[in-house]
């Protein structure tokens, strides 16, 4: 009689330590964009990649051209992949997409495999909101790259500011008024 098989536990990004990772890892890929170098005749880099695990923790991955080819066609946002394979850098100092410490780097043992989304539990998108101080301190550092700025206007019906001239919102429907809130996205300069 053969033992029983033990399931490992799939690793989060936070598990990560050293500087490979040969475990497996769930994520969703968010977004990805081509990486280029605009002062070498905008030269393309790589791809840069925005993934999240199982915890809802993001992290910055980077697919270097020389191992583009392997990857380019699978990469489709929203979808949820394993990977496994890869390698573990410190986080970038310029132009982050992700607060944490660490990012990845495809190389030519990862494997970055799409599984099947109802199997795992993965958060399709990561919010987060910072205080006018914070969002100051980063302000032309180029340490930070910012999907979208808005002002927070009210929580649960109450006004965090009335002297805007979006002191109402609208209308919420149903029950969910009490996990309303209301995001006035400021789009140009006024």
């Amino acid at each position: 009689m053969a033992p029983p098989t033990t399931l490992a536990v799939p690793t989060t990004f936070d598990d990560l330590e050293g500087d490979f990772c040969n475990k497996e890892v769930f994520v969703r890929l968010i977004h990805c964009w081509e990486a280029r170098n605009f002062k070498k005749a905008n030269i393309l880099m790589g791809v840069e990649l925005l993934l999240i695990d199982s915890k809802s923790t993001t992290i910055q991955g980077f697919i270097s051209t020389h191992f583009l080819p392997r990857f380019k066609e699978d990469l489709k946002p929203n979808t949820i992949y394993k990977l496994n394979g890869f390698s573990i850098r410190l986080s970038k100092s310029v132009y982050r997409v992700s607060p944490h410490k660490h990012g990845i780097s495809f190389n030519n043992k990862t494997t970055f495999t799409p599984v099947h989304e109802v199997d795992y539990q993965i958060d399709s998108q990561h919010f987060r909101i910072r205080d006018l101080q914070a969002f100051t301190d980063i302000v032309d550092k180029h340490t930070d790259l910012l999907d979208i700025i808005g002002f927070l206007r009210v929580i649960n019906g109450d006004n965090l500011d009335t002297q805007t001239p979006m002191a109402t919102a609208p209308a919420p429907a149903g029950e969910r008024s009490k996990d309303m809130v209301f995001l006035h996205v400021q789009l140009e300069v006024v």
